[in-house]
């Protein structure tokens, strides 16, 4: 009974180890990927704006 009940205990904490594992990588990678979008999607609108400015300061310098 004791060795059993070990086993279970040890399967269990196996079982919480990998879990906690995968789960923690998961939270880390969406993350991740929502910093990245984040910044590279405010990157693109300043980028955007900054083309569509352009044009107009090209005139100007020429004129």
């Amino acid at each position: 009974m004791l060795y059993g009940s070990f086993v279970d205990l040890s399967q269990w904490l196996w079982f919480g180890f990998w879990s906690a594992v995968i789960f923690g990588s998961l939270v880390w990678y969406g993350t991740l990927v929502f910093y990245v979008g984040w910044h590279g999607a405010k990157e693109i609108v300043q980028l955007a704006r900054r083309m569509k400015d352009e044009p107009q300061s090209l005139k100007e310098q020429a004129s």
